[in-house]
């Protein structure tokens, strides 16, 4: 089965969320999405088709990646509490790719994207999924927020592009197209060690905030104790009375 987008309207039936899960995690794929929730191709069909429901095993497969079960079941909320965890090896390869696939995903034009971007035309839009222009490193992680996938995912570069690069060498029948190749191989070299530094910089950053976060979660939990403690101080302490004067 090819992917088929989905229609708003259809999203209001169980059946339309199914295959909406469909689309998305296995790109249209029955025999793919069976696997993926651990049931037969037929069970799949059979769900589609408004016979039977996916069962509570195949919805606990679905909730370990991160989609909404609720939503899936009610209809009500958004179709993911999390950002989504698939195999890689199921989604794009190229930084290109990575852009076209979740754009059409969202369900937006290269329009819509430029305007999230805060780009004043499309143009760089079209150039990035043509391959044709690099992305800038800014636009990828803000990409990442809006597709909500990881920044590592967003960063990453294909490694085939050095073996298609070194594959221009042997290509090479002049003099200026092997200095134009071994150049392109420099160049694509340097790009991925760029993107594997940056992406060691961002995953470094998001233990430190995690441990900081895990810090101010202990101090407010130690304030509430000495609150609590001080409270329970003040009720047992009976302080003296003032005795008055009588002049």
């Amino acid at each position: 089965m090819s992917i088929k987008k989905i229609q708003k309207s259809e999203l209001s039936e169980y059946t339309g969320r199914v295959r909406f899960y469909i689309n998305e995690l296995a790109k249209g794929k029955q025999n793919r999405f069976a696997k993926m929730v651990g049931k037969s191709k037929s069970t799949i069909s059979a769900v589609l088709s408004g016979l039977q429901r996916l069962g509570a095993d195949a919805t606990a497969e679905l909730a370990k990646i991160g989609c909404n079960t609720y939503w899936l079941e009610s209809g009500e909320g958004e179709p993911y509490l999390t950002k989504i965890n698939v195999n890689q090896e199921d989604l794009p390869q190229t930084q290109a790719d990575r852009v076209r696939y979740h754009r059409e995903k969202k369900g937006w034009d290269q329009i819509e994207l430029a305007e999230k971007l805060g780009l004043k035309t499309a143009a760089a839009i079209s150039q990035w999924e043509r391959g044709k222009r690099t992305i800038p490193t800014n636009h990828l992680i803000q990409m990442s927020k809006l597709f909500d996938v990881e920044e590592e995912y967003m960063l990453r570069r294909d490694p085939k592009l050095i073996k298609d690069a070194i594959q221009g060498i042997d290509k090479a029948t002049t003099i200026n197209e092997l200095i134009s190749a071994t150049q392109q191989v420099f160049s694509e070299q340097k790009a991925q060690q760029d993107s594997l530094d940056l992406i060691a910089i961002i995953k470094e950053k998001n233990q430190y905030i995690e441990q900081l976060l895990e810090t101010i979660s202990d101090l407010r939990a130690d304030k509430t104790r000495l609150l609590l403690e001080i409270d329970q101080l003040k009720k047992e302490i009976t302080l003296p009375e003032k005795k008055h004067s009588n002049g």
